[in-house]
């Protein structure tokens, strides 16, 4: 058996979302997810949340193109890190990211501050 260390080579963000506050995001985030919400990631000042596009449109592009993709990025400046956004009673986790993907994305979404994003 061959195991071989390949990252993707491209993420493809298809929906980018910026919010004013954590609460803000935090809110938004509580109503869209039905419940089962996952942690917002933070590192070097911004708190982030994506979700992937999954199903065989997304594996087929993946796996074809080495490319990852990503429906919607939802993403705020968060300067401290705190281990919860509280937001109506709610308490959302926040984790500390890192990995090389979290790193790049947020690298990636720090030099499109200065651009306009569309604001949730």
């Amino acid at each position: 058996m061959e195991i071989r260390y390949e990252p993707f080579k491209e993420i493809v963000i298809r929906n980018l979302h910026q919010f004013e506050s954590p609460e803000a995001m935090g809110r938004y985030l509580v109503g869209i997810s039905g419940g089962g919400l996952p942690p917002i990631k933070w590192l070097h000042g911004i708190g982030f949340l994506e979700f992937w596009l999954l199903g065989d449109g997304g594996n087929k592009m993946m796996v074809k193109g080495k490319r990852r993709l990503i429906e919607h990025l939802y993403f705020v400046k968060m300067p401290l890190y705190s281990k919860t956004v509280k937001v109506d009673g709610v308490d959302l986790q926040v984790l500390p990211a890192g990995n090389a993907q979290d790193i790049e994305i947020v690298h990636w979404l720090k030099n499109q501050m200065s651009v306009e994003v569309r604001a949730v």
